[in-house]
């Protein structure tokens, strides 16, 4: 990702969220990087399986804030 392959990233994220779907720092990882390429449909998703599996991280929540106030 640092290195601009995106899409080699969450492909990565994926291949992780396979092994352990229950892991929250993937899900909001892959959901901030999907936000970030405007793919908030999907970042939805993953944030709000993040945010289930750990309610009390508020980076987690406010990547999902700001993800739902972009399909307004």
């Amino acid at each position: 990702m640092a290195i601009g392959r995106t899409d080699d990233a969450i492909d990565e994220y994926r291949q992780a969220l396979l092994v352990g779907p229950l892991v929250p720092k993937a899900h909001r990882a892959l959901g901030t990087l999907l936000l970030s390429e405007g793919r908030t449909s999907e970042a939805i998703g993953h944030l709000a399986e993040a945010l289930r599996l750990q309610p009390d991280d508020p980076q987690t929540r406010g990547n999902l804030a700001r993800a739902r106030l972009r399909v307004r």
